[in-house]
């Protein structure tokens, strides 16, 4: 049963834009907030937050324009039941978007196997990069903390379980195929 997750995933870009503008932009505010900033400099965090949505709202449409080119252009609905599909590791009701999700999840396996060999490299850069701008004293040292300890708090077991729904939606709709394939059989046989 697809909930506001999951209407969220299909929803329009501009939705999309707008609700991460203004999550960042509470996060960023909260934090320099929490670390007693002067109000003054609340509009700088603001303008970094606008930022950062709006490189969320790009990915969110390169991730949309992926999945046209993988399992091809659907309905709002039919997004709506894979996305169903990819939260909980049930296959949609409608057989017929099987075979595109089949093709997103070996799509995404080929990408984790690629992605497996950058990770280290990414996650050296990040800290370098928060090591120059804390030495250099352009950063504060709070933001790139919380980011990295939700990172590794947050991220890698959500990846984890990720990837048991992933092979759990595989293992059900391969089965829920063959079984509408004996179906089909018994039913050609017994003419």
């Amino acid at each position: 049963m697809p909930d506001w997750r999951d209407r969220f995933a299909a929803a329009p870009l501009w939705v999309i834009a707008l609700v991460s503008a203004a999550l960042v932009a509470a996060y960023f505010d909260a934090i320099a907030l929490a670390g007693g900033e002067p109000a003054r400099s609340l509009p700088k965090f603001s303008l970094a937050g606008g930022g950062i949505a709006v490189l969320v709202t790009a990915v969110a449409a390169v991730n949309r324009w992926w999945v046209h080119r993988v399992a091809g252009r659907h309905p709002r609905d039919a997004r709506v039941s894979m996305a169903a599909a990819f939260r909980t590791g049930r296959p949609p009701t409608d057989p017929a978007l099987d075979g595109p999700l089949l093709a997103l999840i070996e799509r995404r396996k080929a990408d984790r196997a690629r992605l497996r060999r950058w990770r280290p490299a990414v996650v050296v850069l990040l800290i370098v990069w928060c090591g120059l701008g804390l030495y250099v004293d352009l950063v504060d040292w709070r933001p790139p903390v919380v980011v990295l300890v939700l990172i590794l708090a947050v991220l890698v077991p959500l990846q984890r379980r990720q990837r048991n729904r992933y092979r759990l939606l595989e293992e059900r709709i391969r089965a829920r195929g063959s079984a509408e394939g004996r179906r089909e059989e018994a039913g050609r046989g017994g003419s």
